[in-house]
C-alpha cells in the first residue's frame, strides 16, 4: 500500500506448509517439520492427516532415477551421511539399498560392505559385521579396513584365534597399520589375563584337593566314621576341619549338636577342638540356664550325656574325656560330620534310656 510503513514483500510467497505453522502449538510445529524432507530426523511417510507425504515420495522416486551405479552411489552417500550423524541403523538401510541396486562397480560394492560392517560393529551385531567384512574382502583382499573390522568383530566375540588371523593377513597388506597393531596388543594382554585366571583357578582346585585329601587322611588315622543324610542340614558352613588344612597331624575341630530330647530343644557349636572335653563344652552352652529350663534341671553337673552308637544303642559319654577319644572309642557315627550329643537331666536319665530302648524295639518289629 502506497504511504504505508509496512515493508514490501519481494520474491515468491512462502510454501503453504510454512504459513500453516504460524497457527500451530510448538509441539505440533516439530511434528510438522519432521514431515518436511529438509528437516526430517526420522522418516515420516504420512502428511499428518492420514495421507501420503507427497514431498517424501517425490524424493524417494528421485533416489531410483539413473543407472544402477548412480542409484547405488546415491544410497551409499546417504548411508555415509547417516553414519556421520551416528544414525547407524539408518546407514545400514541405505548401504543395503545401495547393494541391492546391483551396480557393476566392484569398488562401490566393496565400500558398502565394509561400511555396513562398521555400522554393525557399532551396533554390536558382530556376526553380521564379520559377514559384511568377509564379503568386502572377497572383492578386494587388500582392504585393510575390512581386515581390521573383521578382526575387531571376532575380538568382541572372544574368538581370539580368528581375530589374530585377520590381523596377520591385514598386516601383510600394511605392515605398519596402527589399528591392527593396537588390536594385536590388546589381544596379547587379554590372553595373558585369561592364562593368569586359568593358572589361579587350577592352583585353587589343586589346593582344595590337597586339603580334602589331607582331611581324609586325618579322619582315617583317627578312625572317624562319617555318614551323610539324604538332605544335609543347614550347619551355617560349619564342618570338620584341621587347624592346618595341609597337616593331617594338626588339631581337628568338630561341629557339635547338643540335643535336649525331653524338651525338644538344641544348641549348636560350630567348632570344638578335639582336645577339649565334653565338660568344657557343657560349661559353655549351659553357662546360663536356658530360658526353656523352667525347672532348672540343666546344669553342667546335673545332666547325663549320651551318644548313639553305630548299632543304634546308647552309650554314656564321659565328661572328662577329650572328643578325639569319644569319637574313636565310642563306636559312634558322625551323621553329616556332626557329633550329636543327647543331654538329659540325671533325675530323668533312667526313664529316657528305657523309652529309647522301647522305641528302638518297636521300630525293629515294624
Amino acid at each position: 500500500m502506497v504511504g504505508s510503513d509496512a515493508p514490501e514483500v519481494v520474491g515468491p510467497a512462502p510454501p503453504a506448509w510454512m504459513s500453516e505453522l504460524r497457527s500451530k502449538k510448538p509441539e505440533d510445529v516439530m511434528d510438522a517439520l519432521n514431515r518436511v524432507p529438509l528437516f526430517m530426523k526420522t522418516l515420516d511417510n504420512s502428511d499428518g492427516n492420514g495421507g501420503d507425504n507427497v514431498e517424501l515420495e517425490a524424493l524417494k522416486a528421485l533416489a531410483y532415477e539413473g543407472n544402477p551405479t548412480e542409484i547405488a552411489t546415491n544410497f551409499k552417500e546417504q548411508g555415509n551421511d547417516c553414519y556421520r550423524e551416528r544414525r547407524y541403523k539408518d546407514a545400514i538401510v541405505f548401504y543395503t539399498k545401495a547393494l541391492g541396486a546391483r551396480s557393476d562397480d566392484s569398488k562401490l560394492e566393496e565400500a558398502c560392505f565394509a561400511n555396513r560392517g562398521m555400522c554393525n560393529i557399532l551396533l554390536k551385531n558382530y556376526r553380521r559385521a564379520i559377514n559384511d567384512c568377509t564379503s568386502a574382502l572377497v572383492i578386494n583382499n587388500k582392504n585393510v579396513k575390512a581386515w581390521f573390522r573383521c578382526a575387531k568383530a571376532y575380538f568382541m566375540l572372544n574368538k581370539l584365534d580368528e581375530s589374530k588371523e585377520c590381523i596377520k593377513l591385514g598386516l601383510t597388506v600394511d605392515v605398519d597399520n596402527k589399528p591392527l597393531k593396537d588390536l594385536a596388543e590388546e589381544i596379547r594382554k587379554k590372553e595373558e589375563a585369561i592364562a593368569k585366571r586359568q593358572r589361579e583357578e587350577q592352583e585353587r582346585e589343586e589346593l582344595e584337593k590337597k586339603k580334602k585329601d589331607t582331611l581324609q587322611l586325618a579322619l582315617k588315622a583317627r578312625q572317624v566314621n562319617i555318614s551323610h543324610s539324604v538332605k544335609a542340614p543347614d550347619t551355617q558352613d560349619a564342618e570338620i576341619q584341621l587347624e592346618d588344612p595341609l597337616n593331617p597331624a594338626s588339631i581337628l575341630s568338630y561341629p557339635l549338636l547338643f540335643m535336649y530330647p525331653i524338651n525338644a530343644q538344641s544348641d549348636f557349636v560350630k567348632a570344638a577342638r578335639e582336645t577339649s572335653t565334653l565338660k568344657e563344652q557343657l560349661e559353655l552352652v549351659l553357662e546360663e540356664p536356658p530360658h526353656w529350663d523352667v525347672g532348672h534341671e540343666y546344669t553342667p553337673s546335673g545332666v547325663v550325656v549320651y551318644v548313639e552308637t553305630r548299632a543304634g544303642g546308647l552309650a554314656k559319654a564321659g565328661l572328662k574325656a577329650p572328643f578325639h577319644k569319644l569319637v574313636k572309642e565310642g563306636n559312634i557315627e558322625l551323621l553329616d560330620g556332626i557329633i550329636r550329643l543327647l543331654v538329659v537331666p540325671k533325675s530323668k536319665s533312667t526313664l529316657f534310656v528305657e523309652e529309647w530302648k522301647r522305641r528302638k524295639a518297636n521300630m525293629a518289629r515294624s
